[in-house]
């Protein structure tokens, strides 16, 4: 049985200066209004909009972030987004997940070698999952044209973060 039979209402802060994150927030609008959940779009600024993140009030609501690894570290992201020490004021844990299993999990991550740590971070994300802190809706893939005779070195996992331009050569 559903905790809000009836529906309910809900905002949704979306960065205004992102047209796809705007036509995500419509789509949500138009779907989740099926289901009894009326969602009300409110546009803003990035910097605000993340500082409600930050601050951490009791009940954060929904939020659409767009985040990507910027280490090569396997329990980077599940430390940011299911750690109990990240539901807490200037955290990113904007779901305010907390549960001990995944916490143990991530924090045998930190402190093991990389196989393990890799294991754990993804044991840690099925657990977490169970009680859907985070919904994704999109996973962004790149790609890279290059003229004739030339070619880019360096291509990996984190190649949007960087100055992959520098790469090119003739």
């Amino acid at each position: 049985m559903s905790v809000a039979p009836h529906g309910f209402t809900t905002t949704l802060n979306v960065p205004e200066d992102d047209p796809t994150d705007s036509l995500y927030a419509e789509l949500l609008k138009s779907e989740w209004a099926q289901i009894g959940v009326t969602l009300n779009i409110r546009l803003m600024p990035g910097g605000p909009r993340f500082q409600i993140i930050l601050n951490h009030a009791k009940n954060l609501g929904i939020q659409i972030i767009g985040n990507s690894p910027d280490a090569a570290d396997p329990v980077e992201m599940p430390w940011e987004y299911f750690s109990s020490q990240q539901a807490a004021v200037n955290g990113n844990n904007s779901s305010n997940l907390r549960v001990p299993a995944v916490d143990n999990l991530i924090n045998e991550a930190q402190a093991a070698g990389l196989a393990t740590s890799a294991r754990d971070s993804i044991e840690a994300a099925i657990v977490a999952s169970k009680y859907v802190p985070i919904i994704p809706i999109s996973w962004r893939q790149d790609a890279v044209a290059l003229q004739k005779g030339w070619s880019i070195s360096g291509l990996g996992p984190f190649v949007p973060d960087t100055y992959w331009t520098e790469n090119i050569s003739a």
